[in-house]
């Protein structure tokens, strides 16, 4: 029942091109040609999520103790319980056994987790189109991606409450997590698209976005260190994993439609269909056939509508927007729909036009912190809008 605020404010180049006409004399009706570069970042990835309060119920470290037993020592997980044992936040009964005790005396105690996002999608486009009699445009286009992305979670519980507890490593008054995950890769598609204009005021268009394939490379590493109340304290490090693989994220099919009126304003309204439940994960040296599976039961296919106003003035154009993004996740797994409001303004000068917009996205999120085997609620969700 507490309530925080994060804000945040990016401006960056969204996109640039450059765009070649070439006009032939041709009796067969195709009489312009284009070819065109463009850089476009297709999604930005920054985002910062601050959490705390006060839980009396429920610790982390009892999912670290639910994942511990059953295993010994040798199997525990290097990047969670390896170093929950370590750190003396779960100790076990005997030093054979399998079974382990929780490190901490009383639940009861001041949780935070400060999460840092950076990166970003980017597309490098080679694109080529025809005209035929100012009647039907073809295009087509060859696309590069790279994804740059940076996660570094920081998770906290301190001031636990150790009024009844015996001096010594019961008694645990705080412990900290730590992530860090880096990942860099590149992708490749095509896109596809024709425009008709059956009437001067109308276009038509249809437009394909094929799989794209992305080869990913990441670097994951976590610590965690403890305290207690007689001083003591304790870090681990896990080993820095390196690991890559192919993901191959679904196509899109795109129709639009735009209105002419008055030989100045324009009406654009496009409707997407993208199934995600065909993205699919592979490597050389890990299956991912349950991770596959996942994706297939807890993904659909979604659609997203868009709705755009343009307004042209002699050489200043001012635009508005809305675009709904349907949610990609099966039966309310989650809110995943998101909302766009924009506004612009553009502004050509002979063969140069140069665009500035605002965008503003509104989504809501169940953000699950953890899972807590040992209340009824296992999960700990926090709501972020």
């Amino acid at each position: 029942n507490s309530i925080n605020n994060t804000d945040d404010h990016k401006l960056s180049l969204q996109n640039i091109g450059y765009i070649q006409t070439i006009h032939i004399d041709n009796p067969n009706g195709w009489n312009r040609f284009n070819y065109s570069f463009s850089y476009n970042k297709k999604r930005n990835l920054n985002r910062t999520i601050n959490i705390n309060g006060y839980n009396h119920e429920s610790s982390m470290a009892n999912s670290f103790l639910n994942n511990a037993q059953g295993n010994n020592i040798n199997e525990l997980n290097g990047f969670s319980e390896y170093l929950a044992y370590y750190t003396y936040l779960i100790n076990p009964i005997d030093s054979n056994g399998t079974d382990y005790t929780l490190g901490i005396n009383s639940i009861g105690q001041n949780q935070s987790f400060n999460s840092y996002e950076y990166g970003s999608i980017d597309e490098y486009d080679i694109s080529i189109s025809a005209a035929y009699n100012d009647f039907v445009f073809v295009g087509t286009s060859l696309t590069m991606h790279t994804i740059t992305f940076g996660q570094y979670n920081r998770y906290n519980e301190d001031q636990f409450n150790i009024e009844n507890a015996t001096s010594g490593f019961d008694d645990l008054t705080a412990f900290d997590y730590n992530q860090d995950l880096n990942v860099t890769g590149s992708g490749i598609n095509f896109k596809i698209g024709t425009i008709i204009k059956p009437a001067y005021f109308i276009r038509l268009g249809l437009s394909y976005h094929s799989k794209t394939y992305y080869e990913i490379e990441e670097t994951y590493i976590t610590n965690m260190s403890t305290r207690f109340s007689d001083g003591f304290s304790e870090t681990a490090t896990s080993d820095l994993n390196y690991f890559d693989y192919e993901l191959k994220t679904p196509s899109k099919s795109i129709g639009s439609l735009a209105v002419v009126f008055a030989k100045r304003g324009l009406v654009t309204l496009d409707y997407e269909s993208i199934n995600y439940g065909a993205s699919n994960l592979s490597s050389y040296i890990y299956s991912f056939s349950q991770e596959n599976q996942n994706i297939i039961n807890f993904y659909r296919r979604t659609n997203n509508k868009k709705i755009g106003l343009e307004w042209k003035a002699k050489n200043i154009s001012f635009r508005t927007g809305y675009a709904m993004f349907g949610s990609p996740f099966n039966n309310n797994l989650n809110d995943g729909e998101r909302e766009y409001l924009s506004a612009g303004i553009g502004f050509q000068s002979g063969q140069y036009i140069f665009d500035f917009g605002v965008i503003n996205c509104l989504n809501n999120e169940e953000y699950i912190l953890y899972n807590d085997p040992t209340i009824n609620n296992e999960s700990q969700v926090i709501d972020i809008r």
